[in-house]
């Protein structure tokens, strides 16, 4: 009898253990969670806070230069678009508030409106608005070019991490005239989704094709892919947008774009296709003429033939589980 009333008393104390274990449990779950739900409709907030302040100081632009119209639009549509990726898809309203959305629509912009639902974006916003100051400003003033970026952020008022603005822009020069050949933007997005979506259409729709597969097989780990730039006398350079200080290429920006003016210093490796020296080389991939005949589906195709293993198309133009 008493080895059974032993018995019954472990047997009861254990049960009970485990209770009040998952009990614990279920109320730091809880905690967690409440915890998440709040830091992200706040992250959110943020969000629709900052792409307002954005659009309506982007707006400012337009009367600077009529021909900023199309540029501002491609800009309010990747706003939109990465608004209706957070978890609650928000609305333009929900993004930018009636009023502001009523203005645009009465200013001609009513497409990016309708939209962003149904067509990806071709760029970041950053991306777009540094257009747009090159626009005003002209292609060859690259010291007042970055100044009047650093401005343009300085007066904005954002919070939180997704700020729309990219922590680099990349620049490249003729070696020999010193001319100022073409600007690029670094990704501006924390949310992993969002960025990679935003490199996805990149690499499909928007770079030249060899930055699109020299991205590709550094983000997949397939083969470390150099493009042959030897023919092209230039030099990039990358600077902070708020110190306008030079900053080094990271690893892989060094391994994908060996330019002779390029000094070989390794910064920290980002993400492949992240800094701004994809947009910037791609531009000048174009503006060269080089490989212009084909699509960039089709020159990936043929490129992949000559590695040990094929990109995956699929995990780089949606990555979006």
């Amino acid at each position: 009898m008493c080895a059974e009333r032993v018995q019954e008393i472990i047997e009861n104390g254990l049960v009970k253990c485990t209770f009040y274990f998952l009990m614990t449990i279920t109320f730091l779950s809880g905690i967690i969670y409440s915890w998440f739900c709040v830091r992200l409709a706040n992250w959110e907030q943020e969000y629709m806070s900052n792409a307002a302040q954005f659009i309506l100081k982007a707006l400012g632009l337009l009367a600077c230069d009529p021909n900023l119209r199309t540029l501002f639009d491609e800009m309010l549509h990747s706003i939109l678009f990465l608004g209706y990726c957070l978890e609650f898809r928000a609305t333009p309203e929900e993004t930018l508030g009636e009023d502001m959305c009523e203005l645009l629509r009465d200013s001609g912009f009513s497409r990016a409106l309708m939209e962003y639902v149904n067509k990806l974006p071709r760029r970041s916003p950053f991306s777009c608005l540094l257009d747009m100051i090159v626009t005003i400003v002209g292609r060859d003033n690259a010291d007042r070019v970055r100044e009047e970026l650093r401005d343009f952020i300085n007066n904005l008022d954002v919070k939180g991490s997704e700020t729309l603005i990219g922590k680099t822009i990349c620049i490249t020069s003729d070696l020999i005239t010193n001319e100022v050949l073409t600007y690029g933007a670094s990704l501006s997005h924390t949310l992993k989704r969002n960025k990679k979506i935003i490199l996805a259409v990149s690499c499909l729709h928007t770079w030249h094709p060899l930055v699109s597969y020299a991205v590709m097989c550094q983000t997949q780990g397939v083969a470390k892919v150099s493009i042959n730039l030897q023919n092209i006398s230039a030099s990039c350079t990358a600077y902070d947008v708020n110190t306008l200080e030079e900053k080094p290429p990271c690893h892989f920006c060094q391994e994908m774009f060996p330019l002779e003016g390029n000094v070989p210093i390794h910064g920290p490796s980002h993400l492949p296709g992240n800094c701004a020296e994809p947009e910037a080389i791609s531009k000048l991939l174009r503006i060269k003429n080089i490989n212009m005949n084909q699509t960039n589906i089709e020159l990936i195709a043929n490129l992949g033939h000559q590695y040990p293993r094929h990109v995956s198309l699929e995990s780089i133009y949606m990555p979006l589980e």
